[in-house]
């Protein structure tokens, strides 16, 4: 019986040194587990981190490359408008040079209407002197 007895505490205590075993081997591995998933999370925020900034310099070089277009755009309207804007002073100045030939014109116009109505009164004084004298001649 003592046999029996001594057995049966040796195998309690065993059973108590396995739990205490198991336990301390879930521990471990718990933590093991913790620690993995802790160095999971950090991995992944890592990563998350790395494709928001990848993301991020997406959208920044895509914006700089639409500014880059908007900007050659303006350039080019830039380029043109000032080219119109050339031909527009090119094209005043001919009308303006234009506008001065017409005057002058005119006012030589003017003058050879006022000659012409000058001749033609002194032709109509000349004619009335001519018919006086064919008048008193006959």
């Amino acid at each position: 019986d003592k046999v029996n007895a001594e057995l049966e505490a040796a195998r309690a205590t065993i059973a108590s040194n396995d739990e205490k075993v198991n336990n301390s081997v879930s521990k471990l591995e718990y933590e093991k587990v913790v620690r993995e998933l802790e160095s999971a999370k950090s991995m992944i925020s890592s990563k998350d981190k790395m494709i928001n900034d990848s993301v991020r310099m997406e959208d920044y070089v895509k914006v700089v490359q639409e500014l880059e277009s908007a900007k050659a755009t303006i350039l080019l309207r830039d380029k043109a408008s000032a080219e119109l804007n050339k031909e527009y002073q090119k094209l005043r100045g001919e009308m303006t040079s234009a506008k001065s030939a017409v005057s002058a014109r005119d006012k030589q116009l003017d003058e050879i209407r006022k000659q012409v109505e000058k001749l033609v009164r002194e032709a109509e004084s000349l004619k009335a002197s001519v018919v006086a004298k064919d008048i008193e001649l006959d």
